[in-house]
């Protein structure tokens, strides 16, 4: 019964994992269309109807960000929790956990901003500006930790695929 529920947990954790970067990484991509190169300033040439579609995309793309970190956040503490695999033998799991709960108060924290964002765009109907400012205040959160952040979970799935620092079977 352990190994089917770390079996799913893994399944729902590798979907999760590519929903939450995937949607992560375009709205990176958009927002960084949206302003001028190397500042947060906005620019001039766009026009209210491509801000509009750009905002209809960072919504989405947050909706998506936050079901999907919220599934791999639930099935790895899930995961950890039903594992027969030891930390202490499987030195790329004990990175790989460290690596993912050490920035879940980053994630956290940015989230709030995209739940505002998603909220104020789909239900308050909130003005351009404002939105302007949400996006602004969450790039400026915690002075580029997320993407530090961003950096690491790129690095699990490395540890996760190569598994260094795994004690051979004859070590065990």
């Amino acid at each position: 019964m352990k190994k089917h529920i770390c079996n799913f947990a893994i399944l729902i954790i590798v979907i999760g994992t590519i929903f939450w970067l995937g949607a992560t990484n375009v709205r990176s991509i958009i927002v960084n269309e949206m302003l001028e190169i190397k500042t947060l300033t906005w620019k001039d040439s766009l026009m209210l109807e491509e801000y509009k579609t750009y905002f209809y995309i960072i919504a989405t793309s947050s909706i998506l960000t936050l079901a999907g970190y919220t599934c791999v956040l639930i099935f790895t503490i899930l995961y950890s929790r039903f594992t027969d695999l030891k930390l202490k033998k499987n030195g790329w799991l004990m990175a790989s956990l460290i690596l993912f709960f050490i920035f879940v108060p980053v994630e956290v924290y940015t989230g709030i901003y995209d739940f505002m964002f998603v909220y104020d765009y789909f239900f308050a109907s909130a003005d351009i500006f404002y939105l302007k400012d949400i996006i602004i205040k969450r790039i400026n959160a915690l002075s580029g930790l997320p993407v530090i952040a961003t950096f690491c979970y790129y690095t699990i799935i490395v540890l996760c695929i190569w598994k260094p620092l795994e004690k051979p079977e004859t070590e065990k």
